[in-house]
């Protein structure tokens, strides 16, 4: 049965010869795994760099439930032409990350509508704006709260680092990283030095392997940071 959905390609893998299997999070479905026939030929029915990280999609899937059932796609088109993240290297690489992040933390095969729109905004918010230094941090400070994980408390954060032992000392000692997430929190944009937003990032993933068991290291990162 067909259905028309919007999606966010995550990443894609080759598949034999001239296929892939692209990893894309559905606002219908969920995170899904489509094979694409014959897109890597010389007259493809589907454009490669559609399934760039992050290309927001309009799309027509025949759609099976069922765990980890590979779907396939009908039609598929952009419904937002990036002007500034393939072209621009650190806001690709930023990119990577974020699709890395998603491919870790969004599971299963329900829809759901209010995280797709808030992602949808965020990643137009990424290609459009010329200040994206602290992007990745305030992304995944309200990833947090649309996933379930963070009520908005910075201090909490730190006391579970500390109660799972990523943090040695207790959370008295880090007041300065509390206070610039906290400002980063309530303004958006601060100044920070590379160094500070590393730490912040570090212990914001950290928070995140606590809360999904599989989340692991982020080989995307290294590229990221040594931009």
């Amino acid at each position: 049965m067909l259905h028309k959905t919007e999606g966010i390609c995550l990443h894609y893998i080759k598949y034999k010869d001239h296929s892939i299997i692209a990893r894309i999070f559905t606002k219908n479905f969920g995170l899904q795994s489509y094979l694409i026939n014959s897109v890597r030929t010389a007259k493809p029915k589907f454009n490669i760099a559609l399934f760039q990280p992050l290309s927001l999609l309009e799309m027509v899937v025949y759609h099976k439930e069922g765990k980890e059932t590979l779907q396939r796609v009908a039609e598929i088109r952009l419904i937002y032409n990036f002007q500034q993240i393939p072209f621009v290297f650190a806001k690709s690489a930023l990119a990577m990350v974020i699709s890395e992040v998603l491919g870790k933390v969004l599971y299963g095969e329900v829809g759901n509508e209010e995280i797709f729109q808030f992602l949808k905004q965020k990643i137009i918010h990424l290609d459009q704006n010329a200040d994206y230094s602290n992007f990745l941090i305030t992304f995944l400070l309200e990833l947090l709260q649309y996933l379930g994980f963070w009520n908005g408390n910075i201090e909490e954060i730190f006391q579970s680092l500390y109660q799972t032992s990523y943090l040695k000392i207790t959370p008295k000692h880090f007041e300065q990283e509390i206070q610039l997430l906290q400002m980063l929190w309530n303004k958006g944009s601060f100044s920070l030095s590379s160094a500070q937003r590393s730490e912040l990032i570090d212990h914001l993933l950290n928070y995140y392997r606590i809360h999904f068991e599989h989340f692991g290291k982020l080989k995307s990162l290294e590229v990221f940071r040594h931009l």
